[in-house]
C-alpha cells in the first residue's frame, strides 16, 4: 500500500505540475475532444487515447484483426500512456507497430522481463517507445512513452482467432472493455504494483493492480470511441446478418460477400461488439485447413461436425445444479435476466432429471442440499426461490463451484453444473485449479456468461477444463429463444468419452489432447503439428447416447499450403494447454510457453511486444507525466460492482466524501488513493460538495489521504488533503439507548446517528412488544439523525432486554446492531 500511494503521490505531483503552468494551449494537431479529462490551467483536457479502429477479415472460419489504438498528446509536457483493454480470449497476437508521424517502427518479442527492461531503458533516455504486456489472455497492457506535445502515436496489434460456429451459425466478437474484477485476499506491499491499478495486489491475486484500470463513474463514458469494420468472406452464401449489441450498416458486395460496420451513433466502448453470421443450410461436414512451407513442420485444423442426435430413450438422466452469481455486479437487470433463464430451463428438464439451485456472493446458500426429482412441486418451490434472489456482496465464485463439484459420480447419472455469472473477478488460477483438481464427482461445467462484457476468459477455460460448453447471453436479450437453444444442448449431449485416433499420420502435438463432449450444432475443433506430409484417416470414437460409435474421416496433409494462420492456432491452442496446467502449478510450463511464443512471434504471459524509436524526443531536462486511460463501466453493470467493501465488513464502505469549498467554486474533483477520481456535486442544502465513493476489497485499516482539486470561476485551482479513517472496527450506528434502564409505563425518545445517510431504520424487541418499529428522520437531518418515541408497557417483564437495531443504507447494504436495556422492577 505504501507503494501505491507514494506512486500515486507522483501522480498528481504531475497534475500540480500542468496545473501550475500557465494555460497550454495544444498543438494545431492536437486532439481536443477526448478522452479522460484533468485540470490544466484554468480548463479541462482529454487523455491520450482518442479512437480506436477494428479492422478484420473473416475468410472461413479464421479472422484475422488489426487494432490501431490511436494516442494524442494535448500537452505541453511528455506524457506516459496507460491503456489496459481486452481482447478476445483466443486471440492468437502475433504482431506490432508503432507509428509516428513520419516513420513507423515494426515491435520486436522478447521475453517479458527483458522488454520490461528494454523499455524502461528507452523511456529513461528519452526516446518514444511501446511495451504490449499480456496480464490474462483476454487483458492487455499498452504503454506508450514519451509521447511528444501535439504528436499522435499509433500503436496497430494483429491477431488471428477461429470464429464458433453452431447450427449453421457463427459469431465475431470484440471486448471494447475490462469490466471490474472482485479481488480477494490480502494486500502487498512491495515497488511491483501498477501505479493505474484501482486495486493493490494481494494475496491470492499477485497482479491485482494490472487488472483493475481506473473507471468512470456509473453513466459516464468519457470520449473514447471505437471504429470496427468487418469483412465476411466465409466462401459460403450469407444467409443473413446481424448484431445483438450494435447498430450496424452492412454493404453487400455478393451472395458471399459483405462489409459490416457499427454505426456512428453506436460507438461508446462500454460493451462487446457481436456480430452472428447465418450460414444456415450452408455448413460443411468437414472443413480441414493446414500450413506447411518448405521442410518446417506442417500444421492442420480440423472441424467435424457432430453425429445425428441420439434416441431420446438412450439420453442418460442429469442432475442439474443452477449456481447463479447474485454478487453486486449482476446487480439489477444481468441478475434479472439470470433468474428468467433458470426459471425457463425449470420447466424443460427431462422427466428423470434432478436439481438443485445454489447462489453465491460473500457466501453460498442453497435450495437444497441434494438434488430433487423433478415434480411439479419441487420445481414451483425452485422457481420461488429463485425469484426472490437479490444482488448484492462479492464475487466468492470458489466456494460456488467447490460446493458444486463436490461428492462422488452417481453410476447411471451425469451431473451438469449450469454456471451464471459475468465472471467479474481476478482469482481465475484458484477457479481453474477447483476444476482441474477437486472435481471429483466428474460434474460437466456449463458457463453462461450474462452481462454486456463478461469475462470470457475465465468462462470459456471453465467450460473447457469442465468439458462443457460456454455460451453468452446479453441481458438485454429475449430469453425464452437463448434458454432453449442453449439448454437442448445441455440436456441432451451427442458424443460423450471422444477420442482420436490418427491411423498412417505423423501427428504430434493434438489440441486440445482431452477432447470434450459433442454437442448437437457444434463441431470438433482440433489443431496438431505434422512432420512429413500424407495420405491416412482420423478415427473419432465416442458413446453415442450409451451405444459405440466411431466415424473414420480420410485426410491429406500436403507438401504446401499457406495458411499462417494455422500455424498460430495451433500454438495459442497449446499455450491455453499449458496454462490450464500453471493455474495449479504456477511457472510449471514457462520454459515450454516462452519457446513456442518466441518461436511463433506469439504474445504470452511469458512474452511482450517492445518497439523503440531510433530518436531521442525528450530532453532529460523535461520531466515525463505519467497519465492512465479510465475505462467507462460495462452496459448496464453498476457502480456497485467497483468495490466489494460493505458496510457490513468494513465501515464506512461506501460513504459520502463531503467538501467545503468558496462560494465561487464551479468545479470540485476528488482523487482517491484507490485509482478512482470523482466528480463531487454541489448539495445546495448544505452548502457543500458531495459524493459516494467505494472502498475497494482488501484495503486494510488506517488513514488515507485523498487530495482535492477546487476549481473556481475565475479560474484559479487549489489544493488540499482531506484525511480518510478507514475502520473494520468502527461503529456503523451510534446508538443512545445502549444500556439504560426503562421505567413500566412510561415513554423515551430513542435517537440513533446512521453517521452515513440511511434509507430506513427500526427497532425490533418482541419481548418489549415491539415489532419493527420504524424511526423517523429528523428534519435537515438528510437521513442520518433519526429517533422515536417508545412507551414501555406497564406489564413489561423486568430485567435485561435484547433490542435489535437494523439499518438500510442508501447502497441497499443491510447493518444491525444489538444493544441491551433494562427494565425496572416493581421495587423501583
Amino acid at each position: 500500500m505504501r507503494s501505491t500511494v507514494s506512486r500515486f503521490a507522483l501522480y498528481l505531483c504531475a497534475l500540480t505540475f500542468l496545473s501550475s503552468r500557465s494555460a497550454a494551449e495544444p498543438s494545431d494537431n492536437a486532439y481536443s475532444g477526448a478522452g479522460l479529462q484533468l485540470l490544466v490551467g484554468d480548463h479541462f483536457e482529454p487523455l491520450p487515447l482518442i479512437e480506436t479502429k477494428v479492422r478484420s477479415h473473416i475468410l472461413g472460419f479464421v479472422s484475422k484483426t488489426v487494432v490501431t489504438q490511436s494516442f494524442v498528446n494535448p500537452y505541453d509536457g511528455f506524457i506516459e500512456a496507460t491503456y489496459v483493454f481486452p481482447l478476445p480470449e483466443t486471440a492468437a497476437v502475433h504482431a506490432m507497430t508503432m507509428r509516428l508521424s513520419d516513420r513507423e517502427v515494426k515491435a520486436e518479442i522478447k521475453r517479458r522481463e527483458e522488454a520490461q527492461r528494454i523499455y524502461e531503458e528507452a523511456v529513461d533516455a528519452g526516446r518514444t517507445a511501446a511495451l504490449l504486456n499480456q496480464e490474462r489472455p483476454n487483458i492487455f497492457t499498452q504503454k506508450v512513452g514519451n509521447i511528444p506535445p501535439g504528436e499522435r502515436i499509433d500503436v496497430e496489434l494483429t491477431y488471428v482467432d477461429a470464429l464458433p460456429y453452431e447450427r449453421g451459425l457463427s459469431s465475431f466478437v470484440f471486448p471494447t472493455v475490462v469490466g471490474p474484477r472482485y479481488i480477494p485476499g490480502t494486500p502487498l506491499g512491495g515497488e511491483d504494483l501498477e501505479p493505474t491499478g484501482r486495486i493493490p495486489d494481494t494475496s491470492v491475486v499477485p497482479d491485482a493492480s494490472a487488472i483493475t484500470p481506473p473507471a468512470f463513474d456509473e453513466g459516464e463514458l468519457g470520449q473514447h470511441r471505437i471504429d470496427i469494420e468487418v469483412t465476411v468472406d466465409p466462401g459460403v452464401p450469407i444467409a443473413a446478418l446481424r448484431s445483438p449489441s450494435h447498430a450496424i450498416r452492412i454493404e453487400k458486395k455478393s451472395d458471399s460477400l459483405a462489409i459490416v460496420r457499427n454505426d456512428a451513433s453506436d460507438r461508446a466502448p462500454n460493451k462487446d461488439f457481436i456480430l452472428s453470421i447465418d450460414l444456415r443450410g450452408s455448413g460443411p461436414s468437414l472443413t480441414v485447413l493446414t500450413h506447411r512451407q518448405g521442410e518446417e513442420d506442417g500444421y492442420v485444423t480440423l472441424a467435424l461436425q457432430p453425429p445425428a442426435l441420439p434416441e431420446p430413450s438412450e439420453i442418460l438422466p442429469k442432475d442439474m445444479f443452477f449456481v447463479l452469481d447474485t454478487s453486486g455486479s449482476m446487480s439489477g437487470v444481468p441478475l434479472e435476466a439470470s433468474k428468467a433463464l433458470v426459471i425457463e430451463a425449470l420447466k424443460n428438464l427431462n422427466p428423470r432429471d434432478r436439481f438443485t439451485i445454489m447462489r453465491f456472493s460473500d457466501n453460498v446458500s442453497t435450495l437444497s442440499t441434494k438434488p430433487l426429482p423433478n415434480t411439479p412441486q419441487n420445481v414451483r418451490s425452485a422457481i420461488e426461490y429463485v425469484s426472490k434472489l437479490q444482488g448484492e456482496g462479492g464475487t466468492e465464485m470458489l466456494s460456488g463451484i467447490e460446493k458444486a463439484i463436490a461428492g462422488k459420480p452417481e453410476p447411471g447419472r451425469v451431473r451438469i453444473v449450469f454456471f451464471l455469472t459475468d465472471g467479474y473477478i481476478g482469482n481465475d488460477d484458484e477457479i481453474l485449479a477447483a476444476i482441474a483438481g477437486r472435481n471429483q464427482a466428474q460434474a460437466r461445467i456449463f458457463s453462461m456468461g450474462v452481462g454486456s462484457s463478461v469475462n470470457r476468459s475465465l468462462l470459456s477455460n471453465m467450460a473447457r477444463v469442465g468439458r462443457g460448453r460456454l455460451a453468452v447471453m446479453r441481458f438485454d436479450e429475449p430469453v425464452l429463444p437463448y434458454v432453449r437453444r442453449f439448454y437442448d444442448q445441455v440436456r441432451s449431449p451427442i458424443l460423450t468419452d471422444v477420442s482420436l485416433e490418427w491411423q498412417g499420420l505423423e501427428i504430434s502435438d493434438q489440441t486440445p489432447a482431452i477432447v470434450a463432449d459433442l454437442f448437437d450444432g457444434q463441431p470438433l475443433l482440433v489443431h496438431a503439428r505434422y512432420e512429413e506430409p500424407g495420405k491416412g484417416n482420423l478415427v473419432v470414437r465416442g458413446k453415442l447416447g450409451n451405444k459405440p460409435w466411431h466415424k473414420v474421416v480420410p485426410l491429406d496433409l500436403p507438401h504446401e499450403a499457406h495458411r499462417p494462420a494455422i500455424a498460430n492456432l495451433w500454438a495459442r491452442d497449446m499455450i491455453r494447454g499449458w496454462s490450464d496446467e500453471e493455474a495449479s502449478q504456477p511457472g510449471s510450463r514457462e520454459d515450454e510457453i516462452a519457446t513456442l511464443a518466441l518461436g511463433h512471434n506469439l504474445l504470452s504471459h511469458y512474452t511482450s511486444f517492445v518497439a523503440v524509436d531510433r530518436r531521442v524526443a525528450r530532453p532529460a531536462t523535461e520531466p515525463l507525466i505519467p497519465v492512465a486511460q479510465r475505462l467507462p463501466l460495462p452496459e448496464g453493470v453498476s457502480r456497485n460492482a467497483l468495490g466489494e467493501l460493505s458496510r457490513q465488513e468494513i465501515p464506512p464502505g461506501d460513504p459520502f466524501i463531503t467538501i467545503h469549498a468558496p462560494v465561487d467554486a464551479r468545479r470540485v474533483t476528488a482523487f482517491f488513493p484507490f485509482g478512482l477520481v470523482k466528480d463531487l456535486k454541489l448539495d445546495e442544502q448544505r452548502g457543500a460538495w458531495r459524493g459516494r465513493f467505494l472502498v475497494p476489497a482488501g484495503i486494510p485499516d488506517g488513514y488515507y489521504t485523498i487530495v482535492v482539486a477546487i476549481e473556481t470561476h475565475s479560474g484559479l485551482i487549489t489544493y488540499h488533503e482531506e484525511v480518510f479513517h478507514l475502520d473494520s472496527e468502527g461503529q456503523e450506528m451510534i446508538i443512545d439507548f445502549d444500556d439504560i434502564e426503562l421505567q413500566p409505563g412510561k415513554a423515551r425518545l430513542f435517537r440513533v446517528d446512521t453517521i452515513e445517510a440511511a434509507a430506513e431504520v427500526y427497532i425490533h424487541c418482541e419481548t418489549l412488544g415491539w415489532r419493527r418499529v420504524a424511526m423517523v428522520a429528523e428534519p435537515a437531518s438528510q437521513s442520518v439523525r433519526w429517533n422515536k418515541w417508545l412507551k414501555v408497557k406497564r406489564d413489561a417483564p423486568a430485567g435485561q432486554h435484547e433490542v435489535l437495531v437494523v439499518m438500510r443504507d442508501l447502497a441497499g447494504n443491510r447493518i444491525e446492531q444489538r444493544v441491551t436495556v433494562t427494565v425496572a422492577g416493581e421495587h423501583r
